[in-house]
């Protein structure tokens, strides 16, 4: 299953939204020179077209094999079907003559994915399937799927039907003629904690083993209500340019924490928890200008929506991340930000920020589940959770 996805040059130009009933609405009204997009969904579904006319001929938008160039005010709405698996809808124009637009609604009817899991021993009650994209997880649209055994008996206690099932007990055929496993010693009450949830990934906090921590924040006790209700996004960024003796000072990371809640949706300056500040090897700086190495810092940070926030508020938080990682401008956008914020404070700004680059690079983010998140507190911690759910800590941070 592809959601509708826009690539080429012109996208920037199509207005893409939803409609009340979940179909995709594509709109380009009116349209330019020389334009070039190309729509990638995959069916079966069904293309509306709703508004269409072009300069005849030159002008055309190409739905899987029918061309469309024209116009077709007296024949519409006319719906086209999208057959099973991947379709592109393609827009071109040429240099002159431009027409009034188009529009067209995409609707899907196959949304259902098939996993396939490799027979294997049962090690927990189940597992969580995370939507995802390259390294980017949506967090909020997990579906926790429960594992049954032999006889659909659940491998959890107290188990209740009418749930999503996975029968351990029909190999795949890649694993039907395997010899039995040997019986192995038992756990030790540590390797039993550890492996009580296997599908879990470990929440890796020393993954820049190479950099020196210059600051750190205090563990925190419990979470807020928020972090406990919707959860976290993580993500860092990487500044040049900084005097090396303020990098770490109070009102310094006052100044990170403004240029952050200046540029996130939805985000207050109490929603930003710091994380750690870290000094990367010189060795790693080797193409960085003399005077800016010793003011290189990696802040690493926490996010949470302010109080009240919807669900998708946090993948509104994400999706400002993955932008200001990707986008060079975006990035600038935040150095500036930081900048004046760093001014504010009675600092110099950084080397870079009058430059036409700001020195600025932003990680990929992730979203932390509250699960994660009160994982990584202390183990006589316990946060309520909105729902009657208590959340309580552990001696060693997992990912869910």
């Amino acid at each position: 299953f592809l959601e509708p996805v826009c690539s080429g040059p012109s996208c920037g130009l199509i207005n893409m939204s939803m409609a009340d009933d979940g179909a995709y609405v594509f709109e380009h009204r009116p349209y330019g020179d020389m334009e070039d997009a190309e729509i990638e969904a995959s069916g079966p579904g069904n293309v509306e077209l709703t508004y269409f006319d072009t300069e005849d001929y030159y002008d055309k938008l190409t739905v899987a094999d029918m061309e469309l160039s024209g116009n077709y005010t007296g024949s519409l709405p006319y719906t086209m079907q999208l057959g099973d698996g991947r379709s592109s809808i393609v827009w071109t124009s040429d240099e002159s003559i431009p027409g009034n637009g188009w529009s067209f609604q995409i609707r899907q009817e196959g949304s259902m994915a098939e996993l396939k899991v490799e027979a294997t021993k049962v090690l927990g009650s189940g597992f969580e399937v995370v939507p995802a994209y390259g390294k980017n997880e949506l967090v909020s649209d997990a579906i926790v799927v429960e594992i049954f055994g032999e006889k659909g008996k659940s491998q959890s206690k107290g188990a209740q039907g009418g749930k999503r099932r996975l029968s351990a007990s029909q190999p795949s055929q890649s694993g039907r003629n395997r010899a039995p496993a040997q019986k192995k010693p038992p756990l030790t009450s540590a390797q039993a904690k550890q492996q009580k949830e296997p599908w879990l990934r470990q929440l890796d906090l020393t993954s820049r083993n190479s950099a020196r921590v210059v600051w750190s924040a205090d563990q925190v006790e419990q979470l807020s209500d928020v972090a406990a209700h919707h959860g976290r996004v993580r993500s860092s960024f990487t500044v040049a340019g900084l005097a090396e003796q303020a990098c770490t000072l109070p009102a310094t990371r006052v100044a990170y924490t403004q240029a952050l809640a200046r540029q996130l949706p939805g985000v207050e300056e109490s929603g930003v928890r710091l994380v750690r500040v870290l000094v990367p090897p010189l060795e790693e700086l080797k193409d960085t200008a003399p005077q800016e190495r010793m003011g290189t810092v990696i802040v690493e940070f926490e996010i949470e929506p302010s109080a009240g926030a919807h669900i998708t508020d946090l993948d509104r938080i994400e999706s400002k991340l993955i932008l200001l990682s990707t986008s060079h401008r975006a990035a600038d956008e935040f150095g500036v930000a930081l900048a004046v914020a760093l001014k504010a404070s009675g600092l110099p700004p950084p080397l870079h920020s009058h430059a036409s680059s700001s020195g600025v690079v932003f990680a990929a983010p992730q979203q932390l589940s509250p699960k994660m998140l009160a994982a990584a507190l202390p183990p006589d911690a316990v946060t309520e959770h909105p729902g009657n759910r208590r959340l309580r800590g552990s001696a060693s941070p997992q990912y869910i």
